[in-house]
C-alpha cells in the first residue's frame, strides 16, 4: 500500500550553490548574507519567469523544479548573465558566482518536496560545474541539443557519489565566468544604470545610422536596384576587381554549410590583402548564395570582371577544396585547382589560392602572408569552431548570432589563447547588444569590450582586434577612443572590408562631411549591395 501512495514524475531539476561561500563568510559574514539573499531573490524571480518553482534553499544552495528542461537550461543561462552583471558593482574579492547543474530525471513527489536520483544527479552535476558555469546530464542534453542554440561540450562520463552508473556530462559554454572583467580607467558601469548604458549605445548607433541614411539619400542619391544597372564605378580599373562567391558545400552533412561559408569568407579576406586588387565585399558577394544567375549577370551587378568560385567537401579533418577563377565577360576558366588536405593545412590552401589569383591577374602580392595574421591557433578543433561561427554570423539575425556564440565559446574552451576567436566573440556580442532584448544590451556591450580587450592582451598587434575595439568603443559612445582604435588598425595595415561604414558614419555624424563622403564612396565601390 505504501508503494501505491508514492507519486513519481519526470522533472527537470536545477541545483545551484555559491562558489567560495565559506571563504566569503569567513571574510565578511554580514555582506555575504546580504549578497546571497539578494541573488536568491534574483534567481527566484527568474525561475518563476521560466515557469519553474523553488523547491528548497538550504544554506547557499537552491533547488528548483521545471516541467521543461528547455526552460530549466534557459533559466540557468539567464541567472548567470544577470548575476555576472550585478557582480560588476562589487569589489573583485566580494563577487559571488554560482555553479549550476541541470538534470532531467525521475523524482518522488511528497507534498511540495521532491526526492530521488533525479535530484541527487542535479546536485552532483552542480559540483562538476565551474564557478559561473553550467553542467547538464546526458538526458537533459538529448532533449535540448536541437532546441537551444547554446553550443555544448561533452566532458565525458563521471562516476559520482551514490549514483550507480557513470554520468554523461555536458558543459554549456558561457561568457567569461570565473575571470572578473578588467576595468579601464573610466568609471565602473552600475547595474542600476543599465538602461542608460543601453540607451547611450543605441543613441550612438542611431546617430550613425541616421547619418548614413542622410548620406544615401541626399549626398549619394537615390538607390538603384542592382537588376536595373551595373554598379561599376566610373573610371575604375576593372582588370583587378574580383568577387568571391560563397563556395558550395558538397559534404553530406548540411550543418557543414556554416563551415564552408566561414572558409569562403576567410579566402575573401586573404584576397583583400593583395595590393592593387579590388575585392568586392562579403555582403554583396554572399547575397548571391544559391542564386541561379549567370556569372555575367552577377559580375555586372557587382562591378567585377573576375569571379572566384568553388566547392568544399569535409569529412572529419579531411578536406577537398576546389577553386576556379573565371573571366566574367565570357565565363572562361583562367585557373583551377583541387586541394586534398587536412584541416590543419587550411591556411596554406588560402595562401595558395590568393597567390594563384594574384599571379593570374598580374597583381602584386603586396602583403605576402597577411591573412595569416597574428592571433591564430594550432588547435584545429578550435579553428573548426571558429570557421563555423563565422559562417553562422553571415545571416546576421538573433538566432544565427546565438548559434555563433555557442560555436565561438567552444573554440575558446579548446584554446583560451586563440586571440582571433576572442575578437569574433566580441563581434557577436556587439551584434547581440543591438538585436537582442534591450535589458541585456549593457551586458552584451560589456562582454564585447571584455572579449576584444582579451584578444589584444593576447596579441598586441592584432589589427582586426583594433577594428572591433573601435566598434565596441563606438557602441558605448566613446567616439575619441573609437577613432584611435580604428587608426591603430589602419597602422597595422590589415584590410577589413567595410571599415568605412564605421568611421564614415562617425565622420558624417560629427560634421566631417568631405571625409565621410570619400570613405562611404569607397564602401560603395567595394560592397555595392550593402544596404547600410
Amino acid at each position: 500500500m505504501t508503494e501505491e501512495r508514492v507519486k513519481r514524475k519526470l522533472s527537470a531539476i536545477l541545483s545551484a550553490d555559491a562558489a567560495g561561500y565559506s571563504r566569503l563568510m569567513g571574510e565578511d559574514e554580514v555582506s555575504t548574507v546580504r549578497t546571497l539573499e539578494a541573488y536568491r531573490k534574483v534567481m527566484a524571480d527568474l525561475i518563476e519567469q521560466f515557469r519553474g518553482r523553488v523547491v528548497d534553499s538550504p544554506g547557499d544552495n537552491l533547488l528548483a523544479e521545471f516541467s521543461s528542461v528547455v526552460d530549466a537550461v534557459q533559466c540557468a543561462v539567464e541567472i548567470h548573465e544577470v548575476i555576472r552583471a550585478k557582480n560588476e558593482v562589487l569589489p573583485e574579492d566580494r563577487r559571488m558566482l554560482f555553479r549550476i547543474g541541470v538534470n532531467l530525471g525521475d523524482v518522488i513527489e511528497e507534498g511540495d518536496r521532491i526526492y530521488g536520483d533525479g535530484v541527487n544527479i542535479a546536485a552532483r552535476l552542480e559540483g562538476l560545474a565551474e564557478p559561473g558555469g553550467i553542467c547538464i546530464s546526458g538526458s537533459a542534453h538529448e532533449q535540448i541539443k536541437n532546441k537551444l542554440a547554446l553550443g555544448y561540450v561533452y566532458i565525458g562520463e563521471h562516476n559520482v557519489k551514490n549514483i550507480a552508473e557513470p554520468l554523461k556530462v555536458y558543459r554549456v559554454p558561457m561568457g567569461p565566468k570565473a575571470v572578473p572583467h578588467k576595468e579601464g580607467k573610466g568609471k565602473k558601469p552600475k547595474l542600476k544604470n543599465w538602461q542608460w548604458t543601453a540607451l547611450g549605445a543605441a543613441g550612438a548607433i542611431i546617430v550613425i545610422i541616421g547619418a548614413l541614411a542622410i548620406w544615401n539619400f541626399y549626398i549619394r542619391g537615390a538607390s538603384i536596384e542592382p537588376e536595373q544597372v551595373s554598379v561599376v564605378p566610373e573610371g575604375k580599373e576593372t582588370s583587378k576587381t574580383i568577387a568571391v562567391l560563397p563556395f558550395e558545400n558538397l559534404s553530406s552533412d548540411p550543418e557543414q554549410a556554416y563551415f564552408v561559408d566561414g572558409l569562403s569568407g576567410e579566402i575573401l579576406n586573404s584576397l583583400a590583402q593583395i595590393q592593387d586588387l579590388n575585392v568586392i565585399g562579403r555582403t554583396s558577394s554572399f547575397s548571391f548564395k544559391g542564386s541561379n544567375k549567370t556569372v555575367q549577370e552577377i559580375a555586372s551587378v557587382l562591378g567585377a570582371d573576375h569571379i572566384l568560385e568553388g566547392s568544399v567537401r569535409k569529412a572529419g579533418n579531411a578536406l577537398r577544396i576546389t577553386a576556379q577563377l573565371l573571366r566574367a565577360m565570357d565565363s572562361v576558366q583562367l585557373w583551377s585547382k583541387t586541394y586534398d588536405r587536412e584541416l590543419k593545412d587550411t591556411f596554406e590552401v588560402q595562401e595558395d589560392i590568393a597567390t594563384a589569383v594574384a599571379n593570374e591577374l598580374k597583381a602584386t602580392l603586396g602583403v605576402g602572408k597577411a591573412f595569416k595574421q597574428a592571433g591564430g591557433t594550432e588547435n584545429m578543433g578550435a579553428y573548426d569552431f571558429y570557421l563555423v561561427a563565422k559562417g553562422q554570423m553571415i545571416e546576421a539575425n538573433l538566432t544565427s548570432l546565438k548559434l555563433a556564440l555557442g560555436s565561438i565559446n567552444n573554440a575558446i574552451l579548446l584554446d583560451p589563447k586563440f586571440a582571433l576567436a576572442w575578437t569574433l566573440k566580441s563581434e557577436i556580442h556587439s551584434g547581440l547588444s543591438v538585436l537582442g532584448p534591450s535589458k541585456h544590451a549593457s551586458v552584451d556591450q560589456d562582454e564585447a569590450l571584455y572579449a576584444v580587450e582579451k584578444a589584444i592582451e593576447l596579441e598586441p598587434n592584432l589589427a582586426v582586434g583594433y577594428y572591433q575595439l573601435s566598434f565596441s568603443k563606438l557602441s558605448r559612445g566613446e567616439f575619441i577612443e573609437s577613432e584611435y582604435a580604428f587608426r591603430k588598425n589602419m597602422e597595422l595595415k590589415y584590410e577589413i572590408l567595410g571599415p568605412e561604414t564605421l568611421i564614415g558614419g562617425l565622420s558624417l555624424a560629427v560634421g566631417y562631411f568631405k571625409r565621410a563622403n570619400e570613405l562611404l564612396e569607397t564602401l560603395r565601390q567595394k560592397d555595392p549591395l550593402n544596404k547600410i
